[in-house]
């Protein structure tokens, strides 16, 4: 288990028995203890926290600007064989943390649940929100990924839609593999590493979401008529495609048809429709010359004012600077 990364290892113990565990945790955030390199992380703000047992850690890396404001990226990894008194309770961490159990037992309160995690569970939290993960008896084995990104919120959003915020996945499984070599990617000095963990990463917590029951639930009950109105949507989307059209040509309720498209597609069908019309502008933009005042009646859209403002709302630039970039 990442036998080709070198950790910084610390065998820590704070605390010789439950007393100072419930007076540590009375305590104001941010207590004095002696790994210094954690105290000093914006993480452990808002935290108080007791680390007993053995950690191995990776150093934290310096991002470009770029990948800060645009891609997902690693704040920190750790692997940890925590004894009996292990916790970190905290708030308002802009954060978000992947644990993930190999060994022993931990618990997880969150979102006014208690998670018990064994090998082979994890948990997906926002570390903005209260949160308690302790040792369950006697050792936890067990790793936290830290990360952030532009598009981080979202992905969690549709993972908290569709599953609560814990998960199961085998040590040997794609998971763990994918898991493996994004830490190793982390670690190393390779080209474009950057644009690689951001790619892994996103590609990891996609692993997550669709290896739940409810995801191949999901799949398995995709109404066949509603494959076949997409399809016929992404073919005329620039015919004049009303809720209504749409409803009596698949034979639902427009009503229906509506929660249909957001418990499967989480968009609504004319929203679905707009981002159709979008793409196709934004394709033609950039491979030919035409007006945009010809553009928009070629996508279905008849008014021109119209098609600009909804243009730069969906893109943020208008036509015709988007097609200089």
């Amino acid at each position: 288990m990442f036998n080709k990364i070198h950790f910084a290892k610390q065998y820590l113990r704070n605390v010789t028995n439950m007393d100072d565990v419930n007076e540590i945790m009375e305590l104001d955030p941010n207590p004095e203890i002696s790994m210094r390199f954690l105290s000093e992380s914006n993480l452990f703000k808002n935290c108080v926290y007791c680390v007993d047992g053995e950690i191995s850690t990776l150093p934290g890396k310096p991002y470009s600007e770029y990948a800060l404001k645009q891609l997902l990226y690693i704040q920190s990894f750790s692997l940890t064989k925590a004894s009996k008194f292990y916790f970190t309770k905290r708030e308002d961490a802009d954060t978000y943390a992947l644990i993930y159990t190999y060994d022993g037992a931990g618990y997880v309160e969150y979102e006014g649940k208690v998670y018990h995690l064994r090998s082979g569970d994890g948990i997906l939290i926002d570390c903005r929100k209260p949160h308690l993960y302790k040792t369950n008896g006697h050792v936890w084995e067990h790793c936290v990924l830290h990360f952030n990104g532009q598009r981080i919120q979202h992905i969690y959003d549709l993972f908290m839609e569709s599953n609560d915020a814990s998960f199961h996945e085998t040590q040997n499984s794609d998971f763990h593999n994918a898991l493996e070599t994004l830490i190793y990617t982390y670690s190393s000095l390779l080209p474009y590493w950057e644009l690689q963990i951001s790619s892994q990463l996103e590609s990891l917590l996609v692993k997550i979401m669709t290896n739940t029951e409810r995801y191949r639930e999901t799949v398995n009950t995709l109404p066949e008529t509603l494959k076949y109105l997409v399809h016929y949507m992404e073919s005329n989307y620039e015919k004049p495609l009303t809720i209504e059209y749409l409803a009596e040509f698949s034979g639902f309720s427009k009503f229906y048809l509506s929660r249909l498209f957001k418990k499967y597609l989480n968009t609504t069908p004319n929203e679905y429709l707009i981002q159709l019309r979008i793409n196709e502008a934004k394709r033609i933009l950039k491979a030919s010359n035409l007006p945009s005042n010809k553009i928009c009646k070629m996508i279905g859209i008849e008014d021109e004012n119209y098609f600009y403002r909804l243009f730069r709302k969906k893109v943020g630039v208008t036509p015709n600077q988007y097609r200089r970039t």
